[in-house]
């Protein structure tokens, strides 16, 4: 091989070897983005397990309120208005009656359902 085709061959030869360096390093930083991104998407996961839990929590309270309410709404719907301190003699308890104020707020609070 002449002494012109050897420094071609090497030239070519430096020149592949740059482009191996170059895709190395583009290999290198898709998968330092792929890593990034799959730490991000675990971060994810685990805020939505939590918020999913939560979520959980909440409507098991939700409904515990829910029965105390219903509970609270029938004892107090059993006060017999003629012993109410409020409403003696009446046959119904008084607008501005304590126990009706109450009464009226649990059955808005249970969304109007006044028998459920």
């Amino acid at each position: 091989m002449r002494e012109g085709e050897e420094r071609i061959v090497l030239y070519e030869r430096d020149e592949m070897l740059k482009q191996i360096e170059a895709l190395q390093q583009e290999i290198w930083q898709a998968r330092q983005e792929r890593d990034s991104q799959q730490r991000i998407a675990i971060r994810e996961m685990e805020k939505v397990g939590k918020l999913t839990k939560d979520k959980d929590e909440q409507a098991a309270k939700l409904m515990q309120y829910d029965t105390v309410l219903r509970q609270a709404r029938q004892i107090l719907s059993g006060v017999n208005v003629a012993r109410c301190p409020y409403c003696w003699g009446k046959d119904t308890h008084h607008e501005n009656c304590d126990i009706k104020i109450v009464i009226d707020a649990i059955v808005a609070l249970l969304g109007g359902k006044e028998d459920a």
